[in-house]
């Protein structure tokens, strides 16, 4: 598995099917990964974090700016021997090296849709056991945000990448977590440095086994009104009367 991963993946996408090209330089001027280490930090406040399929390890080197204890995981060679942070090791999913619930946080960006169907139950079953907290992860999900309809078509855009393997609606990424005890938290998280689609804000779930306090409901509300504020600002040159916009109504507008 580890060889699909290799130099190429990273630096020459087009030579397997991804759009990644020069991730070594790029992937550390990259404002989302900043954006979404930030976030977490503001809105999950973990003590403790790890990323499932980091990569290099640029969201955990972030994190680690913000002192929180975080840490990576990721499959590639390549990417581990080029780690940007001393807590990212080599492995899979599927055997984390980490005790029960060591994790108050463990999340992934485009990462879990790259497990395979034979390790696929066992990597839920892992994640889930070294979390004690919230659950984040953000995936391609079919009928949502950019891959509604069509479904016949994104399936085909998204397989040009051989590695994406599970591809699936947001109800049965839910199903796989629920079944391990953590549920959806109704909570989304939207950024500002999104693509075009902002597949990132639409495409994600953040689950618990607890119930979501309601700090975070407040502080999550707060935080996407200010990006909604600002998403409205930067397509319309002015904000939306009382700064009253919602991701949704812009995503249809500007679509």
């Amino acid at each position: 598995m580890s060889d699909n991963y290799d130099e190429s993946y990273y630096q020459n996408g087009a030579e397997r099917g991804t759009q990644y090209n020069d991730y070594l330089e790029g992937s550390k001027l990259n404002r989302t990964y900043f954006e979404i280490a930030e976030t977490i930090f503001e809105l999950l406040r973990p003590r403790r974090a790890l990323e499932i399929g980091c990569a290099t390890g640029v969201i955990v080197s972030h994190l680690r700016t913000f002192d929180v204890d975080a840490h990576g995981i990721d499959v590639s060679d390549w990417a581990v021997e080029h780690r940007v942070a001393p807590t990212v090791q080599q492995g899979t999913a599927d055997t984390l090296p980490f005790e029960d619930g060591y994790f108050d946080l463990v999340y992934s960006v485009h990462a879990l849709e790259h497990l395979t169907a034979e390790i696929k139950d066992k990597a839920f079953d892992e994640v889930s056991r070294v979390c004690s907290g919230y659950q984040f992860h953000m995936m391609p999900m079919l009928e949502s945000g950019p891959y509604v309809g069509d479904r016949f078509g994104h399936l085909l855009n998204l397989r040009t990448d051989p590695t994406h393997h599970l591809l699936y609606e947001r109800n049965w990424w839910l199903t796989q977590f629920e079944a391990r005890g953590f549920r959806d938290t109704g909570v989304s998280i939207s950024f500002i440095h999104d693509n075009a689609h902002y597949e990132l804000s639409s495409c994600q779930l953040l689950v618990s086994r607890e119930e979501v306090a309601p700090e975070l409901l407040r502080a999550a509300a707060t935080h996407n009104h200010k990006v909604a504020g600002a998403l409205s600002l930067a397509l319309n040159g002015k904000p939306g009367p009382g700064l009253d916009v919602h991701i949704a109504r812009l995503r249809a507008e500007h679509a």
